[in-house]
């Protein structure tokens, strides 16, 4: 994984397992940080499990949110509440800053993900 961490001004993120089995203490520590990482980009509180769960255990998402890791912008606020739309923001912010690169970004990326059935990276901050 490159690190550009630094051009961006972001946290250092290390992947400490790539294809390794994610041990369920491993994968509650990853839960517990990313929902405070939801909670810090303010991200609306319906949303965050989802959110988690995609990242965490690769579950498909809604409509709205699949648009949103898709880079779909037209989809994703023709599908939005106004909440989601009003948040639209944080809720790019939190993937951009705190989600693993290959989840999110593109439909590729997206299809990629959900048909793996290899561990999420286990990312430490």
């Amino acid at each position: 994984m490159a690190d550009d961490s630094a051009e961006h001004g972001l946290p250092k993120r290390d992947v400490v397992s790539q294809g390794a089995a994610v041990t369920n203490e491993q994968r509650e520590t990853l839960r517990l940080r990313l929902n405070d990482r939801l909670e810090e980009s303010s991200v609306p509180i319906g949303l965050r499990e989802g959110i988690r769960e995609y990242v965490v255990c690769r579950r498909p998402m809604g409509h709205f949110l699949t648009a949103v890791v898709c880079n779909d912008l037209k989809e994703a606020i023709s599908r939005a509440d106004e909440a989601s739309r009003n948040h639209l923001y944080q809720i790019v912010f939190f993937f951009y800053n705190y989600a693993p690169s290959m989840c999110w970004g593109s439909p590729e990326k997206f299809k990629a993900w959900m048909s793996t059935e290899d561990d999420p990276p286990f990312v430490v901050e």
